[in-house]
């Protein structure tokens, strides 16, 4: 009995025996009574029993009731678990919920596309021309010494050097500009998409499961109501989550290649020359071909007729072919339970 009046002396604010501390602050003391314990909701993604009760998390009917569930681990390589949304295109995707807070993949899928269709490729034809020379040499045989080189005029009269031997009659030459191209023109068709979805991620710490299993509540609409995890890239669902989706994203580079023109097509072109003994052009002497003949007998002038004198060349058109394509950039598989 005098133990206890002792106590109340102590705590009532009363002198303390001699080496005793008197407590100052009664607002610091705490008791652990028999019976007492932690107080408060059980928060089922923690690991811990908040409430008190000897369970945690799945363990806890109050989490049971709140549809936590104890499922199947994700397996190596896999995350989980998450909550998935599927939704159309034109819809607003929702926040992650506050059980799935965390975003862990947001994509799309949609059916195959159509390559670009490419308007043809066309070239524009070119310019030709023809043109001819004679070629004067010092020496009777037309050989490549002492050579003067010289462009004729058609139907004009051109006079001769005298000092030369000989005159090879050269054969035309027709030269042309290259071909313009155009066409190859891209006409996108569309690239609809079918859906529009994310993946978010839910509590990792949650117990009260076994050591292959993870604790996991049930997300609610607009979420899908299961239980899922994923993985990047297009995957098998392991058995444990069998039902497979699909998101991703996308680039569309579809286009067409540029149209270019081969070389042209050159035209044929002939060419007589008229020698004449006068440099007037007035007494003709012969007419022969150009055909790179050697004329030994040199004449006072001469005269080129060309036919045709210019005219147009074609060039094949290349290019204008579908490339590209709406290909995956990133993948993601989520696989859910239930």
């Amino acid at each position: 009995m005098r133990a206890w009046f002792l106590g109340i002396a102590v705590l009532s604010g009363g002198l303390a025996p001699s080496g005793c501390r008197a407590i100052q602050d009664l607002d610091d003391l705490k008791f652990d009574l028999p019976g007492s314990g932690p107080s408060g909701v059980e928060d089922c993604t923690n690991g811990d029993d908040d409430d008190g009760d000897g369970e945690r998390d799945c363990a806890d009917p109050d989490c049971v009731a709140a549809d936590f569930a104890c499922v199947a681990g994700p397996p190596g390589y896999w995350s989980g678990p998450v909550a998935l949304y599927e939704g159309a295109p034109d819809q607003a995707v929702p926040a992650c919920p506050d059980l799935y807070p965390d975003l862990e993949y947001q994509g799309d899928t949609g059916p195959e596309t159509k390559p670009a269709a490419c308007s043809e490729c066309v070239c524009g034809a070119a310019a030709a021309t023809c043109s001819v020379g004679l070629d004067l040499f010092s020496n009777a045989t037309c050989k490549k010494n002492g050579v003067v080189s010289s462009t004729v005029a058609p139907g004009t009269c051109v006079e001769l050097d005298g000092s030369a031997s000989s005159l090879e009659l050269m054969v035309p030459v027709v030269t042309a500009k290259a071909c313009t191209p155009s066409g190859g023109i891209a006409d996108i068709p569309a690239a609809p998409r079918l859906t529009r979805g994310v993946a978010c991620r839910g509590p990792s710490r949650a117990g009260g499961c076994t050591d292959r299993e993870i604790c996991a509540p049930r997300p609610r609409a607009p979420f899908r109501e299961a239980r899922c995890i994923w993985r990047e890239g297009d995957q098998g669902c392991p058995a444990s989550y069998p039902e497979p989706h699909r998101l991703e994203t996308v680039v569309d580079d579809r286009a067409c290649s540029p149209c270019a023109c081969g070389a042209p097509a050159l035209p044929s072109c002939t060419a007589t020359t008229t020698l004449f003994s006068d440099i007037a052009c007035g007494t003709k002497i012969a007419t022969l071909p150009n055909d790179n003949a050697c004329v030994t007998s040199m004449p006072a002038a001469a005269m080129v007729a060309l036919s045709p004198q210019s005219g147009s060349a074609n060039c094949l058109p290349m290019g204008g072919a579908p490339t590209g394509a709406v290909a995956p950039t990133t993948q993601a598989t989520i696989c859910c339970s239930d």
